[in-house]
């Protein structure tokens, strides 16, 4: 009797069943991710496919290098011991060394894990226990010494530095070694070691651990397989039609699944270019590295059109710069595709760039689902809308309501294999049909497009019992508060809604929020006839407050009803940033986090 393979799975080792359809894209058969490497050679191997700038000069590797170079790693990796199906972390900035990490990890028959720079060391700790990792490898001594940290008390713990820098000698006294000490471990180790474990490797295994932001508790590890990684970055290629000596920006972490799939396997797929942004770039400096090499597609989460929009929208208003303009002053005149996704993009920023001629297309999918579900495209586009299903994608709205609305739930051939070690978690999300269980709010419209209106988990419930988004009531209020950079609705069991709002600020070099205001924040001041500068300056001002409020009441005006109203709102000392924890990653907020730290903000507010 055949061996039934399950649709989930939890333990690393295990096997699941790939999802293939019957026609199109969704039934090209699964391959492995060193069979897609391989087949590139012939048609990419000479790419220029990542550069990378170090001394202010590109510099750049092939895809057969990178090949080279990932052999190196994986026997390496053996050489130390690593066992079939045992975490690698890797903690740091894109890089190709990153990428030689990872990829070797999965030739070496491990599993490549991401853990974001940003992660304190209590859930590094937890990261580095759950994937297995003995092995870890990260950029810098300041990364290096929160590895450090997070590695004692576990067993045979090696550490690697892969930044071209010399290794600190405290560091090194504590086991560190470069990148180049680490290469050489495995100068003994035959390539038909390596080609061996290959060889056994089959696509509905795993072999890469993406772990979720962790906006509520400890983030659990998402477990994807070889066709996870290699079917998805076919079907996105395929629809938007990427073509060899394409250019792109690599700038959303590795750690995060967006990075994985536009910077590391479609290279492999299509054969475009990837330039790496400076490790500052959601500081700013992705800007310059955008003008700089003028890509011809770019994948934005919201944020990074916001951080556009905000470069230029003073100028436009006071009319220093033409719309027509806007494309070739950003360095997007190039462009042949611009997707934008991971969180809600606001309906400013579609107009603004459509306006200049650049088309914005939004994509949706979840790490669970290895790629985007729902896309829209240069055939079938409706702006805010999260576009229709993918090909070999089903999407239904579990009980909807009289507006029909409800639970999206997925079932598509890239759904995940399970949370790591976490069969609890993962029947939650994952049913006996195959659906997996999103826990976003949405509703399809008569021509098949999905619309996404918030989170099941940010439901807030109000002491009457009504049961509301935050989410569609503050883009009602960032709509009128162009001053605000934050607007977060609070409310959990009180008998009215309030808000918390931060103001347009500027970052130190380290990432971290400022009480200087933005540009664009002193001109609105300045607009309003108020010379202030400082977020502790226009949080005392009569003038600033009244605009909020002012702002506040009009949106009041558009709200669903009268218990959706904000009656009173807080101006916090500082803005939210990724550094700081009020913000993941991709820059989605964390709700809970932000609402656990102000809570005496908030309790005062309705006291």
């Amino acid at each position: 009797m055949a061996q039934v393979v399950p649709d989930w799975v939890t333990e690393p080792n295990a096997e699941i069943t790939i999802r293939v359809g019957k026609e199109g894209i969704s039934a090209i058969p699964p391959r492995t991710i060193p069979d897609l490497i391989k087949g590139s050679f012939s048609k990419f191997g000479s790419n220029k496919a990542w550069n990378v700038k170090r001394a202010g000069k590109w510099e750049y590797i092939t895809i057969t290098e990178m090949y080279e170079q990932c052999m190196r790693v994986a026997k390496s990796l053996l050489a130390v011991g690593l066992k079939r199906f045992e975490g690698v972390s890797i903690m740091g900035f894109n890089s190709p060394e990153w990428i030689m990490a990872e990829l070797g990890t999965i030739m070496a028959g491990g599993l490549a894990t991401g853990i974001y720079t940003t992660n304190n060391v209590e859930t590094t700790k937890y990261i580095l226990e759950n994937s297995g990792s003995h092995v870890a490898i990260g950029e810098h001594s300041l990364i290096l010494e929160k590895l450090l940290e997070a590695g004692k008390g576990i067993e045979g713990m090696k550490f690697v530095q892969y930044s071209p820098v010399p290794v600190e000698q405290s560091q090194r006294e504590r086991g560190v070694i470069s990148w180049e000490e680490f290469l050489q471990l495995g100068k003994d180790v035959k390539t038909e070691d390596v080609e061996a474990i290959i060889s056994t490797q089959k696509p509905g295994q795993c072999t890469n651990l993406v772990y979720t932001s962790g906006t509520t508790g400890m983030p659990k590890g998402v477990m994807l397989c070889h066709d996870n990684m290699t079917w998805f970055p076919t079907l996105i290629g395929d629809v938007y039609g990427f073509k060899q000596g394409q250019i792109i920006v690599s700038y959303l972490p590795f750690s995060h699944l967006g990075g994985q799939i536009f910077d590391v396997f479609l290279p492999f797929t299509f054969g475009y270019k990837v330039y790496f942004a400076e490790s500052d770039a959601m500081s700013g400096s992705l800007l310059n590295t955008i003008k700089e090499v003028e890509p011809n597609l770019l994948f934005g989460v919201p944020r990074v059109w916001e951080l556009i929009l905000e470069k230029i929208e003073p100028d436009i208003r006071n009319g220093k710069i033409k719309i027509e303009d806007i494309a070739k002053l950003i360095g997007l005149s190039n462009a042949d595709v611009l997707l934008t996704g991971a969180a809600f993009t606001s309906p400013e920023v579609f107009k603004l760039f459509d306006s200049a001629g650049l088309t914005l297309y939004n994509i949706y999918g979840t790490t669970e689902n290895s790629g985007p579900v729902t896309l829209c495209t240069p055939n079938a586009n409706k702006v805010i809308s999260v576009g229709k299903p993918a090909e070999g994608t089903e999407i239904i709205i579990n009980q909807p309501n009289s507006i029909g609305e409800g639970e999206v739930f997925i079932k598509t051939r890239g759904n995940f294999m399970g949370y790591l070690k976490n069969p609890e978690k993962t029947a939650e999300s994952m049913d006996a049909d195959g659906w997996f269980h999103s826990g976003d709010i949405g509703s399809l419209d008569s021509e098949g497009y999905l619309w996404i209106n918030g989170r099941m988990k940010e439901l807030i419930v109000i002491s009457t019992g009504l049961n509301v988004s935050p989410i569609p009531i503050e883009q009602e209020m960032k709509k009128e508060l162009k001053l605000c950079a934050f607007c977060v609705v609070v409310g959990e069991a009180k008998q009215h809604f309030n808000m918390l709002v931060t103001l347009k600020s500027k970052l130190s070099p380290a990432g971290i929020p400022t009480d200087d205001l933005d540009d664009e924040a002193v001109g609105i001041c300045k607009s309003l006839g108020v010379e202030v500068n400082k977020i502790s300056e226009a949080k005392e001002s009569v003038i600033v407050n009244k605009y909020i409020q002012d702002g506040i009441n009009r949106a009041n005006e558009r709200a669903m009803n009268h218990l959706c109203l904000i009656k009173k709102f807080t101006i916090l000392p500082l803005n939210f940033s990724i550094n700081t924890n009020e913000l993941t990653p991709t820059g989605k907020l964390k709700r809970l986090y932000v609402v656990k730290k102000y809570y005496d903000v908030i309790e005062k507010m309705y006291a």
